[in-house]
């Protein structure tokens, strides 16, 4: 309970702190990579696991997308720049920030681990399964993702 009230006091904390929403994206302008796969993800031990489509993109100049569905819903869409964030969880969930961005939300950083040489935030671990699997595992909260990205 204390972790689930700390983790909405620095999400909601970071609502307050940037504006609501960033600049739309054109993933086929010049600087953009993107790669698309699966990916299933464990939000916590023992909760049911989701799988579905993924989309990460990482452009030169720093910004960043990432999108999780299943057809035809959105489970989460993230979105980067140098100065902000945003995160939404479907419907149901919408959170933003300023240049620091919360390490226990792994989203915000996927297309950095996947798409370049970042190692992921405090508290994550990376094992690679071969070139188009990777596991990525919060040590404290044993939420996990397991990515295939051909």
């Amino acid at each position: 309970m204390f972790r689930a009230l700390l983790f909405g006091t620095l999400l909601l904390t970071g609502c307050v702190s940037a504006p609501k929403n960033i600049p739309p994206l054109d993933l086929t302008t010049p600087g953009w990579t993107t790669k698309q796969g699966q990916v299933v993800w464990q939000r916590k031990r023992n909760a049911t696991e989701i799988s579905g489509d993924l989309l990460v993109a990482l452009n030169k100049n720093g910004s960043a997308f990432v999108r999780f569905s299943k057809d035809p819903f959105t489970i989460v869409s993230a979105q980067t720049s140098q100065d902000h964030w945003n995160i939404d969880f479907g419907d149901k969930y919408y959170f933003h920030g300023g240049t620091r961005r919360p390490t226990r939300v792994v989203w915000l950083y996927l297309p950095e681990i996947l798409l370049s040489t970042n190692s992921p935030p405090k508290d994550w671990s990376r094992t690679d399964h071969g070139a188009a699997n990777v596991t990525l595992v919060n040590g404290k909260t044993s939420e996990r993702l397991e990515i295939f990205l051909p």
